[in-house]
């Protein structure tokens, strides 16, 4: 029994310490990520957008030609991670018919990933 008790003392106090890299971690600055709408093509609206460069999502009236998609890499690509293209009727996450991802893009619609020049 007092085995018992002795681990179970020892579980609790491990819980209630904290270690020395969470007390003495400092927030992350946040980046430069953040754009306005003026960065991207007109035929596009910015949605949503991460401001530590994770992500952004970008909307526009129908799927966009393979220009329009390259004037958005070169825009914003290497401001973030991911830049997610979807329609204004179908914006939700998870709706996204292409995303540019580290110079190329990912075609949901047609199952193709293509290199962009």
């Amino acid at each position: 029994m007092l085995h018992k008790l002795t681990i179970l003392i020892a579980v609790a106090l491990a819980g209630c310490t904290q270690s020395v890299e969470y007390i003495s971690a400092q927030p992350m600055p946040a980046t430069e990520a953040v754009v306005d709408q003026a960065t991207i093509p007109a035929e596009f609206s910015i949605i949503e957008q991460h401001p530590k460069g994770y992500f952004i999502r970008v909307a526009s009236s129908g799927r966009a030609s393979i220009g329009s998609i390259q004037d958005v890499a070169t825009a914003l690509g290497c401001k973030f991670d991911r830049v997610d293209l979807c329609t204004f009727t179908a914006h939700e996450r998870g709706d996204e018919y292409a995303s540019i991802i580290d110079g190329k893009l990912y075609d949901y619609v047609n199952d193709k990933i293509t290199t962009l020049n």
